[in-house]
């Protein structure tokens, strides 16, 4: 995030030495495309005639007859861009025609001795025609190119572009770098010894690409990494197990991806899947630092994050940088589970003020440094100082690297070591962009520290405008791809070729092949390139591209659309041959990923930067690639759609589902990702988020569906979890905060899903405390949804009550539903919906202030794998809704029986002499209902009616099957599932009531019975509501005793009802809180109802009394009414 790539070294007057050399050139051929090698020549006067332009120095194609060394040194304050610098060395002479392709520089220069240790870096200039006396030229080419120098004369080649036209003089200057290695440099030319000179080479022709338009590669629809914290420039690590992994250490669907959240607070997060990447977890410290959201807690960090596994021991590694202070670094020996207190260290280097970590695990037994055996580096630079590379021990502790190993590093990129198969096992590769273009450090690890091993070698002379990426294959094979100006671009440094062998006396990556453009037909400008590398050859790069605007992808219009896109070689070693390569490109983002601008200028963008600087690609143990990459296209990132400056993105993973793989060995995959729906496995809701954390069940998130209500108006997702029950999500609530420092309000259900350009939500929750204890609602992610740094800076998102959004609902039987007229989401039937997924979290009530703040954010205890929806009418048949529901209201003493036979197993029963108005209401979306009573010879009668419309009669009355012994408990004789069906008119939302009649005059007939209700093309809503809580109690007295019950009134109760079923002549009498009769009755029928309104708060009394000789089985119902 801190890069500081763009500031450009230089020299002050007070400190700089700088050299610089003139040549004339003869006259020469009118095109110099290609042509004669030309020879420096001069007098041993140069230096000193020099300081009167044109001087006496002079070229020709006559090479040097004699063995007198001809030297130039200059002045420290030499001027490249002067032409004729009269501080400066130089030749001068006629020179005319047009200049194309390269210049190569065939020298021999000498230095001081810091030069000789780190090399020496010039500023070379290419003029044409030069006013000495106004001091101006046309610039033909310039470059700055790195040479390798000794205490004596040293030969070079440098090579560069060049392009105009010259009519009088041709002039050529160099100009040392760095001050402190350019002071005292000397070349040496005119000489049989040191026959310094150039030529014109042609320009080598690019490689030939082809794309493959026959190779399908696609992408499964993305996961949210986190739905709760915005994730730029994140990184991953994908394990598979090699050769060497120990048993048990490597997990083949282990993924780890990183990005760095919030310096203001120093946070870098990491996020773990265990499933392959179908859902992801936070990684974080619940005790120490919980309002830090990271996993550890003893270092700082925030400013850039990177993460990597050790295939050779399962040991990840964690670098954390801490603003541009320091580089933080930590390690865990149990897969991210535990960092230990040794560990961690906030500071891991004397260097200060640096600039973007990387991370490369290393075979432990291929370096060391004294007894300690590096398995690791950790590389980041200092601006104007250079790259240091620090070993990372088998403790995890990091060793100190007193200076920089590579000079003149701009900007690195990613840090990678040769663990292959091949001849440069154990080799280390740092790209990076320097003054000479995209250039590369490489050194063997067991003399890694010493500067004087690491060899640097320029890939190409672009300028790049973001960092080079580097990978490598198992045979050894590197490859970097890199931007410039818009454009992708790839290099390969094969290890067989004899430069490049370090069997064969090379020195790795000292040879690259020219340089292949990427860019898809159409895909006009690019950016983050990143490159992943399988068995020997077999490549993809993944990349951000636009086809709405052409070149650097900082000059890109607000309006600009871009995507990611993944570039697929199975032969990259084609361009090594010199034939063509063969690019089959797919596109992972299943929507518009990305309005406007990506900046690449760092910290200094003045335009969109909310991406920051990166993305990740890499392979699973079958070759399958797997992307990580950001979408901030919503009204959360940009309320106005093309804001200028954005809000930064959601961080997505997907994997290959159609396409080649880059494991020579496996078959290209083929999988089909689900529709509309999709399960989740059982048992993942483990909290803590370590391997012994225990499962939370009513967060255990089993699968997620969406689609349209039968009548097409509604959309409607369901999230299916483990335990749905109010009582099971106390529990886990209270499980949750007991692992933690930091505990939660509330825990909430997120059915969430993006459309072609937004991000929605349809959500559930549940806070104890609150009436009712589980609310529905949903919205449209937006500005209100932001959660903050602290400073007015968004990170993370929440998921909040949108005003405008009205949401029913229901949780029964394990499924969570949830419903919303679809014109609020602007979809229709056939509109395409992508990366549903449920999300099952903990975390502080909507209204507390501090939810606005990372401090205080959800965490996801589970998520459903993600799906792509086309939402369909769905038609089931009747949904059973059954009487107990917790979201049916029942009131005036209900009873729940145990049925055998019926519909939902048990029948809600009312026993009520006389009316009872309102006693039950049911909400439902639908066209009609199926009431599912029952019939027996106490049966009486109820209304049934819709939204108060004209009642339906319902008649539970059914004469006695054996008349001579008719059953008087009302439970026995019973003819089960009688439907009545009420129909509702057009499907919507409805309120079914039931008003009881009892009005038949025999006070026997005094039970109504409901089962359940059938709701056509709908279902029940309504959240769990208090309403008739029922208990039951069987009991046998003895003759002439008794039995006392207690029974709390609270604050919300609304009545008392007890319901006895016994012996004729045994009585029930209740007590309140002082003692006092205040209802009573004896069973003269086999069944007593009493009822109540308390008069109070507190214990009321129930005392049950046998007044027969002999023992009474009794069977009590205790039906406490709630508000």
């Amino acid at each position: 995030m801190t890069d500081s790539w763009w500031i450009r070294r230089t020299s002050t007057a007070a400190m700089a030495v700088l050299l610089a050399a003139i040549w004339i050139i003869g006259s020469a051929p009118a095109s110099h495309a290609a042509g004669n090698t030309y020879f420096f020549h001069g007098t041993t006067m140069d230096q000193t005639n020099k300081s009167t332009p044109p001087g006496t120095a002079t070229f020709n194609t006559t090479a040097p007859s004699t063995a007198v060394l001809v030297t130039q040194t200059s002045s420290p304050l030499g001027n490249p861009d002067l032409p004729g610098d009269p501080l400066a060395a130089y030749w001068s002479g006629p020179f005319s025609g047009t200049l194309s392709g390269d210049i190569q520089l065939n020298w021999y220069w000498s230095g001081n001795a810091e030069a000789n240790l780190l090399g020496l870096d010039m500023d070379v200039r290419v003029f044409g025609d030069p006013d000495f006396t106004a001091g101006t030229a046309t610039i033909l080419g310039k470059a700055t190119v790195h040479l390798d120098v000794g205490a004596t004369p040293t030969a070079n080649t440098s090579e560069f572009p060049v392009a105009g036209n010259v009519t009088k003089t041709l002039l050529i200057q160099a100009v040392s770098h760095f001050s402190d290695t350019g002071e005292g440099a000397l070349v040496y030319y005119d000489s049989t010894s040191t026959a310094s000179g150039f030529a014109f080479v042609p320009t080598p022709p690019a490689p030939q690409v082809v794309f493959d338009t026959t190779t399908k590669i696609s992408f499964a629809p993305a996961t949210v990494v986190s739905p709760s914290f915005l994730g730029g420039e994140p990184e991953m690590s994908m394990e598979r197990t090699i050769g060497a992994s120990p048993a048990g250490r490597i997990d083949n669907n282990r993924v780890f991806i990183d990005w760095p959240l919030s310096s203001r607070t120093q946070t870098s997060q990491v996020s773990r899947s265990l499933s392959g990447g179908d859902n992801f977890r936070l990684l974080l410290d619940l005790n120490t630092c919980p309002q830090r959201n990271r996993p550890n807690c003893l270092t700082g960090g925030g400013g850039d994050s990177k993460t990597d596994v050790n295939p050779y021991n399962g040991n990840l590694y964690f670098a954390d940088q801490e603003v541009l202070a320091s580089e933080a670094f930590a390690s865990s020996t149990d897969h991210g589970d535990s960092w230990p207190t040794a560990r961690q260290f906030a500071i891991t280097n004397s260097a200060t003020a640096v600039d973007r970590q990387w991370i490369a695990y290393i075979d432990p037994s291929v370096a060391s440094v004294g007894t300690r055996h590096v398995e690791a580096f950790l590389a980041y630079h200092v601006p104007l100082v250079g790259q240091f590379i620090q070993g990372i021990d088998q403790a995890g502790l990091p060793l100190d690297q007193p200076g920089p190993q590579i000079k003149l590093v701009n900007q690195s990129g990613s840090l990678r070591v040769d663990n292959s198969s091949g001849p440069a096992h154990g080799w280390i590769y740092q790209p990076f962009r320097g003054g000479n273009g995209v250039e590369v450090g490489t050194a063997f690890a067991p003399g890694y520290q010493n500067p004087l091993n690491w060899h640097v070698h320029t890939i190409s002379t672009d300028t790049a405008s973001i960092f080079p990426w580097l990978q490598i294959d198992s045979h050894g094979n590197a490859y970097v791809v890199w931007v410039s100006q818009g454009n992708l671009f790839l290099s390969v440094a094969p290890i067989d070729d004899a430069r490049n062998n370090p069997a064969a006396g090379g020195v790795p990556g000292s040879y690259w092949t020219a340089q292949a453009q990427l860019n898809p037909p159409g895909v006009t400008s690019t950016v983050f390139p990143e490159v992943t590398a399988g068995d020997t050859g077999r490549i993809a790069v993944a990349f951000m591209g636009s086809t709405d605007c052409v070149g650097l992808s900082d000059n890109c219009p607000n309006t600009a659309h871009w995507n990611t896109y993944v570039d697929v070689m199975t032969d990259t070693l084609a361009l090594v041959r010199g034939g063509a390569l063969s690019v089959a490109t797919g596109i992972v983002n299943h929507r518009i990923d990305h309005r406007g601008q990506v900046c690449t200028s760092g910290t200094t963008c003045t335009k969109d930067r909310s991406l920051l600087d990166m993305m990740d690609i890499s392979y699973d143990s079958t070759g399958r690639l797997g992307v990580v990459f950001m979408d901030n296209n919503n009204l959360l990132a940009a309320p106005n759609r093309t804001d200028t400056n954005k809000t930064g993105p959601f961080t997505h993973f997907a994997k290959e589902t159609v396409g080649p793989v880059l494991l020579a060995n496996q078959p290209a995959v083929n999988i089909t990702i689900p529709l509309n729906s999709r399960a989740a496995p059982a048992g993942d809701a483990t909290w803590p988020n370590t391997a012994s954390g225990k499962n939370l069940p009513s967060l255990d998130l089993l699968g997620a569906s969406i689609g349209l209500s039968a009548d097409g108006s509604q959309v409607v997702a369901k999230l299916r979890i483990a335990d749905s029950s109010l009582a099971g999500m106390q529990r886990d609530l209270n499980a949750y905060n007991s692992s933690t420092t930091q505990p939660g309000a509330r825990l909430q259900y997120v059915a969430r899903f993006m459309t072609d350009q937004d991000v929605y939500h349809l959500d559930m929750d549940f806070q104890p405390g609150r009436n009712p204890q589980v609310r529905f609602f949903g919205g449209v992610l937006n500005s209100t949804d932001g959660v903050q740094n602290g400073t007015g800076t968004v990170v993370g998102a929440r998921y909040v009550a949108d005003p405008a959004f009205t949401v029913n609902g229901s949780v029964r039987n394990g499924v969570i539903t949830l419903m919303a007229p679809k014109s609020l989401f602007g979809i229709t039937t056939g509109s395409n919906l992508f990366s549903v997924s449920g999300f099952a979290m903990a975390g502080p009530m909507e209204q507390d202030a501090t939810a606005t703040l990372i401090a205080n954010s959800s965490r996801t205890i589970d998520a459903t794998p993600p799906f792509d929806a086309v939402p369909q009418k769905v038609t089931n048949p009747p949904m059973a809704v059954a009487a107990s529901d917790p979201s049916v209201v029942l009131h005036n003493g209900w009873q729940t029986i145990a049925i055998s036979g019926s519909t939902s197993g048990s029948l809600s029963r009312l026993v009520h002499n006389g009316p009872a108005g309102n006693a039950l209401q049911m909400s439902f979306f639908g066209t009609g209902v199926d009431v599912i009573t029952a019939r027996g010879p106490r049966g009486g009668s109820f209304n049934v009616s819709i939204d108060g419309a004209a009642p339906v009669l319902v008649n539970d009355y059914r004469a006695p099957t054996d008349p001579a012994h008719p059953d008087s408990t009302g439970r026995l004789d019973l003819t089960l599932n009688v439907p009545v069906h009420v129909d509702a008119g057009a499907a919507g939302y409805h309120t079914l009531r039931i008003d009881v009649l009892n009005n038949s005059g025999d006070p026997l007939r005094n039970m109504v019975y409901v089962d359940s209700f059938g709701v056509y093309n709908g279902d029940g809503v309504g959240p769990p509501v208090p309403s008739d809580a029922s208990s039951q109690v069987n009991g046998v007295l003895g003759a002439l005793l008794s039995t006392e019950f207690t029974v709390m009134a609270t604050a919300n109760t609304v009545d008392l009802n007890f319901v006895l079923e016994a012996v004729p002549g045994t009585s029930l009498t209740l007590k309140d809180p002082a003692g006092n009769v205040v209802a009573s009755g004896t069973v003269q029928d086999g069944v007593l109802a009493l009822h109540f309104g308390p008069n109070g708060i507190g214990v009321y009394t129930l005392d049950v009394r046998n007044s027969s000789a002999g023992n009474v089985a009794f069977t009590l119902w205790e039906v406490v009414g709630g508000s």
